[in-house]
């Protein structure tokens, strides 16, 4: 008895901060095995880049997935959302932020479609947001005629996604002030109370007088606009508009969110664990991308952190509960 209560702490201190010391373990070993090029400024300053629209539209998603309920649509409405800021600017003769912010709005909009659709036909996210993705993929194709567009784009389009402040990529700092705003909402407000109120428990939460449907439609509302400003941002960082810009990043988004639920808490969603799992994926593609790892051993590795991290998760919440 004496043993497995002295080891308790250790396990529970394992389970928070594990994910954390093994970012820290891979920065360290990267550095040793490319001492010239990894540990440097440069890189880290390009970590935070490439990081930078992942961690804006998988923050976004993390507040759908504190519901349990899952955004299949991000990737396909950030395409969406990255290819009508450049069209309406390009194509339409659109004010450059007039388009931005209609792009913005339309992410936002299709996240309170899908909201309704989950909430007021009680259909599960996993076909609801699906379905949407589906949609979307065509919109996508017949709005760009099935090719990107790179000309007539604004130059000051560009300098959005390429530009820098202080030495520092534009685009961190505002994946930075997007991941605050999402923290403060999640953790100190009675919106993100009621939120993980509604994820803990429904029916107690909808006993308690919490109107579930208007906080799942919110909820998937910020999840749209973080999937259209992480879109946005992907556009602005190519140059161009692009059909299928975010499309494969939908595995990343998910590995991400379920890595931070393993992180600093049991088995639950939150912004800066999902902040962080966005950070162990990007050192993990960047330090692989420097041993010359292949693509698909990239994919592979990705797909085993998923697993695990979706098993992880749920045996904690389980324990939790």
């Amino acid at each position: 008895m004496i043993r497995v209560t002295r080891s308790a702490p250790r396990e529970a201190a394992w389970a928070r901060y594990g994910t954390v010391a093994g970012l820290g373990v891979m920065c360290l070993v990267f550095s040793i095995l490319r001492p010239d090029n990894f540990p440097t400024f440069k890189n880290a300053v390009t970590i935070l880049r490439q990081g930078s629209v992942l961690t804006m539209m998988a923050t976004g998603t993390t507040m759908v997935m504190i519901l349990g309920d899952f955004d299949l649509s991000v990737c396909n409405l950030a395409s969406f959302a990255g290819m009508l800021a450049v069209g309406l600017s390009a194509r339409g003769g659109v004010p450059l932020a007039l388009s931005v912010i209609l792009a913005l709005s339309v992410g936002a909009a299709v996240g309170i479609v899908n909201g309704l659709i989950v909430s007021v036909l009680s259909l599960s996210s996993f076909i609801a947001t699906l379905a949407t993705s589906s949609v979307l993929v065509g919109i996508t194709f017949l709005y760009s005629r099935g090719t990107q567009i790179s000309t007539g784009i604004p130059p000051e389009f560009a300098m959005f996604g390429r530009g820098y402040f202080l030495g520092v990529p534009g685009l961190v700092f505002v994946m930075a002030a997007w991941s605050l705003g999402l923290w403060v909402v999640a953790t100190h407000t009675e919106f993100g109370r009621r939120l993980y109120a509604v994820g803990g428990n429904p029916e107690a939460a909808r006993l308690s007088g919490i109107r579930i449907g208007v906080h799942r439609t919110a909820a998937f509302a910020v999840s749209g606009l973080g999937a259209a400003l992480g879109g946005i941002s992907l556009a602005s960082m190519l140059g161009l508009g692009h059909p299928q810009a975010a499309d494969g990043l939908l595995l990343d988004v998910f590995t991400a969110a379920f890595l931070g639920a393993v992180t600093l808490r049991e088995g639950q969603f939150h912004v800066v664990g999902t902040v962080i799992g966005v950070l162990i994926m990007v050192v993990m593609l960047n330090g692989l991308t420097m041993m010359g790892a292949e693509f698909y051993l990239q994919n592979i590795i990705k797909g085993v952190i998923l697993i695990a991290a979706v098993a992880a998760s749920g045996v904690r919440a389980h324990r939790g509960g």
